[in-house]
């Protein structure tokens, strides 16, 4: 196999002949692809609208935010787009699959799968 240099512009349809690899990761850490709730994906196991899972809300996080706590079963946390996962969390319910029902509780209506609505780091 043998290789050639070409300009930008006429390289439409052609293939790389070496790996190109970044020196940075982006994004730089597990972020949501949603707004919505960070979940242990196993919390949602069986979920429908006619049975729902509850699950109590431990933090929020916001731009810039660098989550605090873990998720563990029975917890999640608040998320929007593009902001870090939280430890344990591997999956984001879309806000749109949730109520809020007061007091820090929320329930979830849809099931969701293992990494569902997260962009990796890499």
């Amino acid at each position: 196999m043998t290789s050639e240099k070409v300009g930008t512009i006429n390289s439409d349809g052609r293939i790389l002949y070496y790996d190109i690899k970044s020196d940075i990761n982006l994004p730089h850490f597990n972020r949501s692809s949603m707004d919505g709730y960070a979940i242990y994906a196993n919390n949602s196991n069986r979920v429908s609208l006619s049975t729902p899972n509850y699950l109590e809300s431990i933090e929020e996080i916001k731009m810039g935010d660098v989550p605090k706590h873990k998720i563990i079963t029975g917890k999640t946390s608040r998320i929007f787009t593009g902001r870090m996962l939280l430890k344990g969390s591997n999956a984001v319910i879309m806000e749109e699959d949730t109520e809020e029902l007061g007091n820090n509780m929320i329930e979830i209506k849809k099931p969701v799968s293992f990494g569902e609505n997260i962009l990796y780091k890499g």
